[in-house]
């Protein structure tokens, strides 16, 4: 049934008949299936695995198909979070793709640009870029020092054929409403049409709230907005920014951790304000427990495994991150010891070192207690 699914998925996207399967959230993980697997077989796909990533490589295939056949190509593309540009190829080449790109659409790539890694860290991350000819040793160690890197960002991408899409914003989300930033915050211009969000910059509670704010009362109802990281443990709060409002987001897609939803209706700057609260703790441990529950009981009812396996970590992550640690860790240890969350284990194992992290550092538990025949502790690839 599945193997019938995914290529009747390919088949539709292929001949751009999509509305046939947007409709049924259930059948989400085929459409990010479909998608990945038509932008892996794109010319040169290749090129979108030259820049170093903390993304798949099926998130990034998605990205890429997606903004050529599924973007309908009449507003701008806002970017949030693009780190050194991995997923800023993908879409870019997806939006030059496009048959019915304006003209006048750019790629509007938002992000602090810096104080990610320390220098050495981001010269070793980005050191693929050396082997494989795109810079020299000597230059990637200049780009990589000062904290910032988005000189490094414009190295790589501003002589590519996509380069005149892409506009960079130098800011960030703030950790709390009184919180001092380095550079501009995320504020869309008046007359801004955004018609597709990609979002990988929400690393905080509060931040996740700033952006929903300044953001989503610009977009119009079917507005696609692509969360990469849903599905991570730590970001718990990505999760409860789309169930915390009501009937405002549509599952369509999702592949590995990345979900993308489409906006359903308008929203204002209030009622985001009411529904999403300013801190975890405004929140509480019942109100909590209540919105991870439910969020698993919408994975079950789709057939969403990794979807369930998220919601239980992004449970015990919030009840970690309000101090709740014997509840966080009797969740994980449960998941670790049974057989049905295997393939999970990898970043199971991790959540159960660090469920989640605050703006001044990570929240870190235990070692677990790992029986010899248990698989590997390792982080996903």
């Amino acid at each position: 049934m599945t193997s019938k699914w995914l290529k009747e998925s390919l088949r539709l996207i292929q001949e751009d008949e999509l509305s046939r399967i947007l409709d049924n959230p259930s059948l989400a993980p085929l459409v990010g299936s479909a998608l990945a697997a038509t932008g892996r077989g794109v010319p040169n796909f290749d090129s979108l695995l030259a820049i170093p990533s903390e993304t798949t490589i099926d998130e990034r295939a998605l990205l890429r198909a997606f903004f050529e056949k599924m973007w309908s190509g009449r507003g701008h593309v806002l970017e949030i979070g693009p780190f050194m540009g991995g997923t800023t190829r993908a879409i870019a080449t997806g939006m030059m793709a496009n048959p019915n790109r304006s003209g006048d659409s750019k790629l509007c790539t938002f992000d602090r640009f810096g104080h990610y890694k320390a220098d050495d860290g981001l010269y070793d991350f980005a050191y693929s870029l050396v082997e494989t000819g795109q810079l020299q040793e000597d230059e990637l160690r200049r780009l990589c020092q000062g904290g910032s890197f988005l000189d490094l960002f414009h190295a790589i991408h501003d002589d590519t054929d996509y380069g005149d899409l892409i506009v960079t914003t130098a800011g960030e989300l703030r950790d709390a409403p009184a919180a001092v930033v380095q550079g501009d915050t995320l504020e869309l211009p008046e007359g801004f049409v955004c018609d597709a969000v990609f979002i990988d910059g929400c690393k905080s509670w509060y931040g996740t709230k700033e952006f929903a704010m300044n953001v989503l009362p610009h977009l119009n109802p079917g507005c696609p907005l692509i969360f990469q990281d849903y599905g991570w443990h730590t970001t718990f709060w990505v999760s409860a920014l789309i169930h915390l409002i009501p009937n405002a987001f549509e599952l369509f897609a999702n592949i590995d951790m990345t979900y993308a939803f489409r906006l359903t209706r308008p929203l204002t700057v209030d009622e985001v304000d009411r529904c999403f609260p300013d801190s975890v703790e405004d929140m509480g441990i019942n109100r909590t427990i209540g919105l991870f529950t439910e969020t698993e009981r919408l994975a079950v009812e789709r057939s969403d495994v990794r979807g369930i396996v998220s919601s239980r970590l992004h449970l015990a992550a919030g009840l970690a991150y309000l101090g709740s640690t014997a509840d966080c860790i009797g969740i994980l240890d449960t998941m670790l010891a049974n057989p049905v969350y295997r393939q999970f284990h990898g970043q199971i194992g991790v959540a159960r070192r660090q469920p989640t992290y605050r703006p001044d550092g990570g929240i870190f538990l235990s070692e677990p207690i790992v029986e010899k025949n248990d698989l590997p502790l390792t982080a996903p690839v």
